[in-house]
């Protein structure tokens, strides 16, 4: 168990830390502090969680950073900035928790490697950070992108999650895109070519729920059916084998 007895109503295991939000709506953090990652306005890493500053809603740990959304649904990151990954302007390291630029007000938001997405509360999908590989979904790979921009296609999401080099997310009817390096086919597209902008997975299936990580990606379909795409050469897709798939394939009991 987590040290302190506390109770916890979300929890996010970033690259060498871990963030989880407390029934009271303070974060509290734990593990690698290098950057200012914990939010606590120090670095050095804790044998215990430590609070950061501010109440938050949600919260996501990425790699060497943290995001998290407050009441009033603004965005907040703090920890390693570089390639703008903090979405706060610039791209300077911060112990404290900073307001993601423009003024947005967000209803999720994903923390990944190098990039962040989040979900604005009318559906529009916005992401910044590093934008190689097209992970941000705008049609561009300018590698620093230090404040949000709109992923293209005018879709609507309900959910999203950003990976390593690419990003998938959920629109409101269930459809799931990715979009971003198609490598080992973790898009789902059927296909190794990069999406400069989103692209629908493959087999027209419905999804509640998805995550996209490093070179896979996982997600849960509307029938409560797990399914899983990309790179599975040491069983991550849950299939019984250790082959890449270019498609969803159904993870099996």
């Amino acid at each position: 168990e987590v040290v302190g007895g506390h109770a916890f109503v979300d929890i996010s295991a970033g690259g060498s830390h871990t963030c989880a939000i407390r029934e009271t709506g303070g974060v509290l953090c734990w593990g690698r502090n290098s950057y200012g990652e914990l939010g606590n306005g120090e670095a050095g890493s804790p044998t215990t969680p430590v609070s950061a500053i501010g109440v938050y809603k949600s919260v996501s740990a990425g790699t060497e950073y943290t995001c998290a959304i407050a009441p009033n649904d603004a965005a907040f990151c703090w920890g390693k900035n570089t390639r703008g990954r903090l979405g706060t302007g610039s791209a300077t390291n911060t112990k404290y928790p900073e307001t993601v630029a423009g003024g947005h007000r967000f209803t999720a938001i994903s923390a990944g490697t190098e990039h962040t997405c989040g979900i604005r509360t009318d559906g529009v999908a916005m992401c910044w950070g590093n934008g190689e590989n097209y992970r941000l979904g705008n049609n561009s790979a300018t590698s620093t992108n230090p404040v949000p921009v709109e992923v293209h296609g005018g879709h609507r999401f309900k959910r999203i999650s950003a990976g390593s080099s690419h990003t998938c997310g959920i629109r409101t009817d269930g459809v799931a895109m990715c979009w971003g390096s198609a490598s080992n086919g973790r898009l789902g597209t059927g296909n190794t070519t990069t999406a400069r902008v989103p692209a629908e997975v493959h087999g027209g299936h419905l999804f509640n729920e998805i995550s996209a990580g490093n070179a896979h990606t996982c997600a849960i379909s509307t029938e409560n059916v797990t399914m899983c795409w990309g790179t599975g050469t040491n069983g991550q897709l849950g299939n019984g084998r250790t082959e890449n798939s270019l498609v969803p394939v159904e993870v099996i009991d």
